[in-house]
């Protein structure tokens, strides 16, 4: 069975982008779509996760950044990317500072560049889980070999510990 295509999310108030985004993209990625933060945010809970993250800043209700801050806030696992076509340079320094962003990009970008800087995004997922996965391993495994110490240290208080 083939790799599943990369599932990526993508946020703009423009109806026009979001179709040629797909139209650009779709053939390489699972391409999702949502017109505001408050939609995306519903769209995160309903779906499987998402590997990318790529929203348009000015927004009207919420826009990207403050979409992108509470996205962090759920603990979701996804790299985000921030398209921008007339945040100020105050604006951006904000968004950068508040962190966890991995680019900013500037509207219109042709789709070459999108998609460059969309595979940059999944590789920097693919560290992420590698990274964690490594941490649990690492964990269990120690988790492991304390539990065998413990038990040909201290039989009665391993036997102690396997029924707690």
């Amino acid at each position: 069975m083939p790799d599943p295509k990369p599932k990526i999310l993508f946020v703009d108030d423009e109806e026009s982008i979001l179709r040629g985004v797909k139209l650009n993209l779709g053939r390489t990625y699972d391409i999702s779509t949502a017109s505001s933060g408050r939609d995306a945010l519903s769209l995160l809970e309903e779906e499987e996760p998402f590997q990318v993250i790529v929203s348009d800043f000015a927004m009207p209700g919420m826009n990207g950044a403050d979409f992108l801050e509470k996205v962090r806030e759920q603990g979701k696992e996804v790299v985000t990317l921030l398209l921008t076509g007339q945040a100020n340079f105050d604006d951006l320094c904000e968004v950068v500072r508040r962190g966890e962003i991995f680019r900013l990009l500037g509207k219109p970008c042709p789709p070459e560049i999108l998609s460059k800087n969309i595979e940059q995004a999944l590789k920097q997922y693919a560290l992420i889980r590698s990274e964690k996965e490594l941490l649990e391993k690492t964990l269990n495994g120690t988790i492991a070999a304390m539990s065998t110490l413990l038990a040909g240290a201290m039989p009665l208080f391993h036997g102690r510990a396997q029924r707690v």
